[in-house]
């Protein structure tokens, strides 16, 4: 949970929280043949409504957490990268829907993300970077990453996480890690707490309560660029949103920015959201069908990492 404090009450209007509850209203429909072999506990909806006088289409998804048959896990490709549709034919039990999750290496398919499985850390933070700075000296910074969460007491969690332990252990922060001065300093575990999810995965940046793209580094750039996007979120009440918005489609489908991403997600109900990794990679499978048409032609593109949800 992101609690508040006055330097987060400072950067939520620094980056514009306030825009983003002036939200375009999007109409939304059961998605008939999506629904018809899930449980009441998941709920698929689409729509084609324009975004912001553009083509836009969009799918999300929404579970219970408090259906207590049914579970979201992760799960990783090993070393290997799947395209999520066959993440599900490797499961044993019914599978109900399957979407992409972290940032990856194409070099050797290795998650960027944090991801948990059964509680153990299969990946983590990977984003710490050398930078040059304005002078040309070296800096390394070390950005914390938005994680989405399933905690001990099967709640949603979403919080900008850190392995700052000394067996690299989770830390949860109220705040993203951001430059002091110019400097960037190792989060540790003084001005954290440890967070101990279940199952998780990660992606960035966070999206609501506010966008911490700057924060989280690498994307400020891509607020308000289009592209298809996937991200995941939660409600007061713990019912779980996945969103998948399909882009790069001129004339059907244009794609969705961060910021835009951000208000759907609020619009949805969600308290919480998080961006995961996008454009190509962007997939949703529910009741055993895609959504959105992939962005690459080669269909569903092949990711280290993703969120089952599943039968118990």
């Amino acid at each position: 949970m992101i609690t508040f404090s006055k330097r987060t009450l400072a950067l939520m209007l620094f980056c514009g929280i306030a825009g983003t509850s002036q939200a375009q209203k999007l109409h939304w429909h059961l998605s008939q043949k999506h629904n018809d072999s899930l449980p009441t506990s998941i709920r698929v909806y689409e729509t084609t409504d324009s975004l912001d006088g553009l083509p836009f289409r969009a799918f999300y998804l929404e579970a219970s957490t408090s259906d207590k048959s049914i579970s979201i896990e992760a799960r990783t490709g090993n070393g290997k990268r799947y395209p999520p549709e066959t993440y599900a034919k490797m499961e044993s039990g019914k599978v109900y829907a399957v979407v992409n999750t972290t940032f990856f290496s194409f070099a050797d398919n290795s998650s960027l993300n944090m991801v948990v499985s059964k509680g153990k850390t299969i990946a983590n933070n990977k984003m710490t970077d050398t930078i040059k700075t304005f002078d040309g000296q070296k800096q390394v910074i070390y950005p914390t990453q938005g994680v989405f969460g399933i905690m001990p007491d099967g709640k949603p969690d979403i919080a900008w996480v850190y392995p700052a332990g000394k067996n690299k252990e989770a830390y949860a922060y109220d705040v993203p890690n951001s430059p002091i001065n110019g400097i960037w300093a190792k989060p540790g575990t003084k001005t954290g707490k440890p967070w101990k999810a279940v199952e998780a995965s990660g992606g960035a940046p966070v999206l609501l309560p506010y966008v911490s793209s700057v924060q989280e580094n690498r994307f400020a750039w891509q607020e308000l660029d289009k592209h298809p996007r996937t991200a995941i979120g939660y409600t007061a009440d713990n019912r779980v949103i996945i969103l998948a918005v399909e882009g790069r489609h001129a004339g059907v489908a244009e794609g969705a920015t961060l910021l835009q991403l951000s208000r759907i997600m609020r619009a949805l109900g969600c308290v919480e959201a998080l961006n995961l990794d996008g454009g190509g990679s962007t997939t949703l499978m529910a009741g055993n069908q895609p959504t959105i048409t992939p962005s690459d032609k080669g269909g569903p593109r092949p990711v280290p990492a993703v969120l089952i949800i599943k039968a118990k």
